[in-house]
């Protein structure tokens, strides 16, 4: 992981970051992770915009890579960046 933050700090903006944080969840050993589907994949830098435009037309989680968890997929809000969001925006 320290390599690859290097390589990552070498992009990052002139600027004095105040923190840098790092989560990890959910590792599994390697040998129980499952290989990425579209991996070599030329096509797969369509299919992002291609889910994004459905997901506009049809809702939220109309289509995407997988399931999610299900306390995901029950919540209907957005999120609120800059103000308290109103309870009819849930």
């Amino acid at each position: 992981m320290l390599d690859r933050l290097d390589q990552l700090w070498t992009a990052v903006p002139p600027y004095k970051p105040f923190t840098v944080g790092v989560v990890l969840l959910d590792l599994v050993p390697a040998a129980q992770h499952q290989p990425d589907l579209f991996a070599g994949d030329p096509k797969r830098q369509n299919l992002s915009p291609l889910i994004d435009r459905i997901n506009d037309r049809y809702g939220r989680c109309a289509i995407g890579f997988g399931l999610l968890p299900p306390d995901v997929r029950a919540f209907k809000g957005h999120a609120a960046f800059h103000r308290v969001p109103e309870a009819w925006e849930f």
